[in-house]
């Protein structure tokens, strides 16, 4: 009798112990599911669908103005576009005179909207108080922070002019977006409203053939997450953009460099690159919807499948790497 029991007591512990791995077993499953869910359905449909066809962000009820740095060639010049078009007038700040105006007649003759033009080299960092004094008393809506450059494609050692691009590089990426924010959010916080867009890259993720862009850029991306954790109950959206690769001229001529595998270019342009205009179009729906995403639904999932290659994207891009 005794060893009946005994025998039913270590049954029932092993049921027990049995349901209590299925259990775990089932939730982890749940769990995967529910992950792999979000990420390759319910994020791509809310953000590429859903904020596509219903209504989103009021932009011209937050102000007048909308500022672009880098906005005379590529996703700038089509986000100054897209933001005239809405009814804002436009702040065009770039380095390139005859470029800024003439995308400005552009603008001006194709929207009828007030533009603007600040001539700024971002390399320099002696030019903010200039860009103060030339926003001072504008009613800021919208400051989309997007001029960046890039480098030639190759290990860090191989990259073009290392040692004197490295500082224009940040300027570029890092201390403009910084800065520029810095001079427009207060007065954003101050009336509680307003937009900021942050262009960041793909690049963020980390990729050893553009070890210092993809540095600054992961920079850029820290930088807006911590400002919009900072401010988030301000009513001032503060957004992270991180695209794939998009046709634009930063990219081509990066292209055009020498590169040990150019291959990976033309595959990367064939399959994933997409034009500044069709970006653009999509990413602007995204406003209000996510504080991070990568702007259109074809470098959503380039973003999945490169996170999900890891190291191995490494040995793709590159090759056996020098010692």
């Amino acid at each position: 009798m005794d060893a009946v029991v005994i025998a039913c007591q270590r049954l029932a512990v092993l049921f027990t112990e049995c349901s209590f791995v299925c259990i775990l077993a089932y939730a982890a499953l749940l769990y995967l599911f529910t992950g792999v869910f979000r990420k390759t359905l319910y994020i791509p449909f809310k953000l590429y669908f859903l904020a596509k066809y219903l209504p989103g962000v009021d932009l011209q009820k937050l102000g007048r103005w909308a500022v672009i740095t880098g906005a005379t060639d590529g996703i700038g010049k089509e986000y100054a576009k897209s933001l005239a078009q809405k009814g804002l007038d436009i702040v065009l700040v770039s380095r390139s005179p005859s470029k800024l105006a003439k995308v400005a007649e552009e603008i001006k003759t194709g929207y009828g909207v007030c533009v603007q033009t600040i001539v700024a080299d971002f390399t320099r960092v002696d030019i903010y108080d200039k860009i103060k004094k030339a926003l001072e008393g504008l009613d800021i809506a919208v400051l989309i922070n997007n001029v960046g450059m890039t480098t030639n494609l190759s290990t860090f050692l191989k990259t073009k002019q290392l040692l004197e691009k490295t500082v224009d590089l940040v300027n570029v990426n890092c201390v403009s977006m910084t800065n520029m924010t810095a001079l427009v959010l207060p007065h954003m916080l101050e009336k509680r409203k307003g937009v900021i867009v942050n262009l960041s890259s793909i690049a963020s993720y980390g990729f050893i053939g553009t070890a210092t862009y993809s540095a600054t850029k992961a920079y850029a991306s820290k930088i807006s997450e911590m400002v919009q954790r900072t401010y988030k109950d301000s009513g001032v959206i503060i957004q992270t953009i991180e695209p794939g690769m998009v046709e634009t001229p930063m990219v081509m001529v990066a292209y055009k460099e020498d590169s040990p595998r150019i291959d990976f270019m033309d595959k990367a342009l064939k399959y994933s690159a997409i034009s500044a205009d069709t970006f653009v179009k999509s990413a602007i729906n995204t406003i209000g919807w996510s504080d991070c995403c990568n702007g259109h639904v074809l470098h959503h999932f380039v973003c999945l499948f490169s996170r999900m290659q890891g190291a191995a994207a490494d040995v793709k891009l590159l090759g056996d790497l020098p010692e």
